[in-house]
């Protein structure tokens, strides 16, 4: 019994031997004849001539065939043999290499095939330009793989509205402002249905059909809330004046002023809202007038309030000399310069107050690591080597 088991053992085991020792020697003689057909093709290219293989001769092609091009382009990885290859094979060779790259991608006969391939580099790497190889609607739709519509948008409202629009759908849509626009696009009611309040749905209903539909709700608040939307949404601002509350009516003519850069609308609101609108008009279009136009003798604090949150919100040292009192010039100069990060000459030089423009000179000299700058500061000699100290160091 052990004497057959043994004798088993050893033909499986001679018989694995064998199997080995023949994939190993079909392996040596593929690799030899790989070896030899490379050496040869190559002797052919280079026999008296260009070793290009650009440059190979119509004989020299035909002895070395398309599938024998192919091969060697598959096994060496050189996309230059497919330039001899025959076009009925064009594509099989350069598709070997088009999902790499966009000059293989060019060499394809098959439209559609290139079409794919250069929309699959294009996204891959993220390169907008590569779709202008393509043609028309094609390269429309590779540039929107490459950057999806809309989503380039910064702005929040406009990004969703542009999403609604292109997708057909209001679920993009996070405010009321969103949904009215989508009807207003669509020139359709039924999309009012969708919001819950009253004045919201009343006001949309109205911008679509160009009439007044917030006269027939009732209460004063729902009406008042109702008109100040409807002139928002259709720009029809004189709606306005049909809002009896001051919160609804400041809403309403803030919009107007803002919508048509017109301060002039900020008139006609109570005192106690008048300065607001200057103040949401100025920081909104940047524009200090409109907190200049607030009344310096009976509104002083708001027109103030209004100069200082200019001049901080937009880095504006020059903006401090219209504030009333020697205290809140001093606080705000300081306040803007070392806190400042989008100086420039020019609002360095809009400071009336010496000392203020050469230490607004120094900090803009700092923030960009600018010795130059410092050659502004020509009537303080102390200011300016602080200057050239202080950029040393920033630099350092």
């Amino acid at each position: 019994m052990v004497n057959e088991n043994n004798h088993e053992y050893k033909k499986l085991k001679n018989l694995i031997f064998t199997i080995i020792g023949i994939v190993l020697i079909c392996v040596t003689i593929t690799y030899i004849y790989l070896y030899n057909s490379e050496k040869e093709l190559n002797d052919k290219i280079s026999n008296g001539h260009n070793t290009s293989l650009t440059n190979l001769s119509l004989n020299e092609s035909a002895v070395c065939g398309d599938q024998c091009l192919i091969d060697y382009a598959t096994f060496t990885l050189n996309s230059d043999y497919c330039e001899n290859v025959s076009d009925s094979r064009n594509d099989e060779c350069w598709g070997i290499f088009a999902n790499d790259s966009t000059e293989a991608c060019l060499e394809l006969i098959d439209y559609d095939k290139k079409r794919m391939c250069i929309e699959e580099i294009a996204v891959d790497e993220e390169d907008i330009e590569i779709c202008d190889y393509l043609d028309g609607q094609d390269e429309e739709i590779c540039r929107d793989k490459v950057v999806p519509p809309c989503l380039n948008i910064d702005n929040k409202e406009e990004r969703e509205l542009c999403l609604a629009l292109s997708k057909n759908s209001t679920a993009y849509c996070s405010e009321v402002n969103c949904v009215v626009s989508f009807a207003k696009e669509k020139k359709d009611a039924g999309v009012c249905e969708q919001l819950d309040n009253e004045a919201e749905k009343a006001s949309c209903n109205g911008v679509i059909s160009n009439l007044d539909e917030c006269m027939y709700l009732n209460g004063t608040i729902t009406k008042d809330y109702c008109y100040q939307l409807l002139a928002q949404y259709s720009g029809n601002y004189y709606f306005c004046d049909d809002i009896s509350n001051g919160e609804y009516k400041f809403n309403c003519f803030t919009s107007a002023a803002i919508a048509k850069e017109n301060m002039a609308y900020c008139s006609q609101l109570q005192l106690n809202y008048y300065s607001q609108c200057y103040r949401e008009y100025s920081l909104t279009l940047h524009n200090i007038d409109a907190c200049l136009a607030i009344d310096p003798v009976y509104r002083v604090s708001s027109r103030d309030g209004c100069i200082f949150d200019y001049a901080n919100e937009f880095d504006d040292p020059g903006s401090c000399q219209y504030l009333s009192t020697i205290y809140m010039r001093t606080n705000c100069y300081a306040n803007v310069i070392w806190s400042a990060e989008n100086l420039s000459i020019s609002k360095c030089y809009n400071v009336p107050n010496q000392a203020w423009q050469e230490k607004c000179f120094s900090k803009f000299a700092e923030l960009t690591n600018s010795i130059e700058i410092c050659n502004y500061i020509t009537q303080n000699e102390a200011e300016n080597k602080i200057c050239i100290e202080g950029v040393t160091v920033s630099a350092s």
